[in-house]
């Protein structure tokens, strides 16, 4: 909903038609105009050229189609969210049942934005709202701020400061913060591994340098040599990379926020810029320590003994040591998310009723001048509840993990609470039937029935995390409502929002004796599966009107998957990148292993011809690659310690320093050693003396 200069205020012009104008925001509730976004106009009308002066229904109301925005054009003022479509700002007394959002000063909806005028300074801007404001916030005491009675005020931000609202910012930030380190580590392990082939290949490469030079070679042609082993080995695996990280691209609007926020990390040439700046700066600096030493020594020989380096051999180790440390960290993260998610699949989220079938239904404008809007809802839940499958039926203004509305509550004759001492509390308006449907179980008193009508005496029931539990008989007022409410019953708390997150206080009032609209939610409990519901109450929700928009039902089992999804999703992820660096790191001990194994054939063979038994060969090579990955264990235990308390705020029931994760981990790295380090010490079993000393 937006104002007639919203658009010019943007610097945007139409794609079709025209913006909404000041004709358009003349009065309240009229004209029923509509701006389409690009991409609904694509998606939803086929990029149908003639959309402009047709006709669309919105839920249950025709809009004319005006114009259509550009492409790229997200629209909202909080560019958290983004917009399908625009209405005049007019139109909030339709879609707010009434109440005075144009003219009350308690009610936000609006965000304005502005443009500056050249030297103009947001303090000079703030300055001049300040003294308007002081007089204004007096009328603003209300659930924002109804803890500290502090009113909310007005502050003037930079435009770039709404990318993120910062009611959600520290929580995203959070997850990205997290991200972006668990990546940088596998990309350490990743840097390790390449540094690792490199350093086995620069003896070769000093061998091959070294004869190049004695038979003239120029300075360019060995730095040229060398390079294109380099360019070649970055191209490769750069091109690989591209093609996955363009797949993966298509996957980052899937990443769980918290919020309805999409990122729109499109690759660009920063992100393949980053990532060649990244292989080119490790593979110079493997490579130039050889090219280097060949080129500062113009009589230097061609290696012919094959027996290894111990500079080399202790800078390959070093670098296994780190790879196997960093995939420590990400792997100790791994375990912790992991945990957190298997533990929050077990938390009880208040309800225990498993099958049944929830739908958002958007009720008809005409239907707000009826005296009782609920007589119909009323006959659609009755035909509900005859059906043979349908353990019970009820409607409400909201639902388990989805309660968004607060209000605020005054409760009289309350220890805790008193009449001067306004609390903020979680809202529902619903039907007699609500907490049967959920088998939300009640603590105390009793819950609402059909005899709680309009006309009867007004009643509540608060869930036991309200401040004052032993509430049965006293009074509340709920919000700015002139009667007082009777509170008849306690019932068991349902978790708000993500599954998570503790309970908050709720207060629940009968359907019939709260002013509504707009919607609500029709939900009922089944035999059987979920699923077996969802035919039944699209058709009778569908009888209501024919103008109605029937979303897709959701089963509880949804409800309850669609609450646990940002942690499962968390521990997908940290899966994700600690088996890549578990896997980079295995390869690099392999590596390293097989390098070593092939630069001392001939101590293998002679140790063999001087009666050492294969499994004492492999018992000293395996060994050799236990000693590195308990050094790289030992660092990244104590990395691990100072890290994971980063994970605290995504982990649910776990200690960030689980003595679980810090055993069963260091156990599956030892047994990857083993795994990793078992080819190598075969082989060097296998070493055959007499062709170990002819090959020397």
């Amino acid at each position: 909903m937006v104002s007639s200069t919203f658009f010019s205020v943007l610097g945007v012009q139409p794609a079709l038609g025209r913006f909404i104008g000041p004709t358009d925001n003349l009065f309240p509730g009229g004209p029923r105009v509509v701006v389409l976004s690009d991409v609904l106009w694509r998606s939803q009308f086929a990029s149908d050229p003639e959309i402009v002066g047709s006709r669309i229904r919105l839920n249950s109301e025709l809009y004319d189609v005006i114009g259509v925005a550009p492409p790229g054009f997200r629209g909202a003022v909080w560019p958290t969210f983004r917009s399908a479509f625009w209405i005049p700002a007019m139109m909030t007394v339709e879609h707010f049942s009434g109440r005075d959002v144009l003219g009350g000063r308690g009610f936000a909806v609006f965000q304005t934005i502005g443009r500056l005028g050249p030297g103009i300074r947001l303090e000079t801007v703030q300055a001049r709202i300040d003294p308007l404001d002081e007089v204004l916030s007096q009328d603003r005491t209300g659930v924002y701020y109804a803890d500290t009675g502090a009113p909310w005020r007005v502050r003037v931000l930079p435009g770039n400061y709404l990318r993120l609202w910062p009611e959600y910012r520290n929580g995203v930030a959070t997850f990205l913060r997290i991200l972006g380190l668990m990546a940088i580590a596998a990309l350490g392990v990743a840097c390790a591994n390449m540094a690792t082939l490199l350093l086995a290949r620069s003896i070769e490469w000093r061998h091959e340098l070294a004869i190049r030079r004695a038979l003239g070679a120029a300075r360019l042609d060995l730095v040229r040599r060398v390079g294109a082993e380099v360019v070649l080995l970055v191209v490769a695996g750069g091109l690989g990379t591209a093609a996955l990280v363009v797949w993966l691209s298509t996957l980052v609007p899937q990443l769980p926020l918290t919020v309805a926020y999409r990122l729109d990390l499109i690759p660009d040439h920063r992100v393949f810029g980053f990532g060649l700046l990244i292989a080119v700066l490790t593979g110079c600096a493997v490579a130039t320590p050889p090219v280097w030493r060949v080129l500062r020594d113009p009589h230097s020989r061609p290696i012919l003994s094959r027996t290894h380096s111990s500079g080399r051999s202790t800078a390959m180790d070093a670098l296994v040591v780190a790879q196997v440390a960093l995939s420590l960290v990400l792997v100790m993260g791994c375990g912790l998310l992991l945990r957190s998610a298997w533990n929050s699949q077990r938390i009880d989220p208040g309800f225990r009723a498993l099958h049944g079938v929830s739908m958002r239904v958007e009720f008809p404008q005409a239907w707000e001048d009826e005296p009782d809007v609920t007589l119909s809802l009323e006959r659609v839940l009755a035909g509900l509840r005859a059906e043979s499958l349908v353990t019970a039926a009820s409607a409400s203004t909201g639902r388990p993990f989805s309660l968004r509305t607060r209000v605020e509550v005054r409760v009289t004759g309350s220890r805790r609470v008193g009449p001067d001492t306004p609390d903020t509390a979680r809202f529902n308006a619903v039907t007699a039937d609500y907490f049967e449907t959920f088998d939300i179980p009640i603590r105390a008193g009793r819950v609402f029935t059909r005899m709680d009508t309009v006309n009867g005496v007004a009643v509540a029931v608060i869930n036991h995390h309200f401040p004052d539990r032993r509430a049965v008989g006293q009074t509340l007022r709920v919000q700015d409502e002139a009667q007082l409410r009777r509170i008849v019953g306690v019932v068991g708390s349902t978790v708000v929002g993500d599954i998570r997150g503790a309970p908050q206080p709720t207060v629940y009032v009968p359907y019939r004796q709260y002013p509504h609209g707009g919607g609500a939610h029709v939900t009922i409990g089944v035999r059987g599966d979920g699923a077996t519901g969802t035919a039944l109450l699209r058709r009778h929700v569908g009888r209501l009107d024919p103008s109605i928009a029937l979303p897709e039902p959701t089963t509880f089992a949804e409800l309850r998957r669609a609450a646990t999804r940002d942690s499962r999703v968390h521990a997908g992820l940290a899966t994700i990148l600690a088996v890549v660096a578990l896997s980079l790191g295995l390869v690099g001990l392999y590596g390293v292993m097989g390098y070593l194994v092939h630069r001392r054939e001939r101590e293998m063979g002679i140790r063999s011809a001087l009666g050492a038994t294969p499994a004492a060969i492999i018992a000293l090579v395996l060994g050799r690659g236990c000693r590195i990955t308990l050094l790289g264990i030992a660092l990244g235990l104590a990395a691990s310690v100072g890290a994971n308390p980063l994970l605290a705020r995504l982990l649910y029931d776990v200690n960030p320093s689980d003595v679980l994760t810090l055993m069963v981990v260091p156990v599956l790295f030892i047994a990857a050693e083993i795994v990793a380090c078992w080819g190598p010490a075969r082989q060097a079993a296998r070493v055959n003396p007499t062709d170990a000393l002819r090959a020397e």
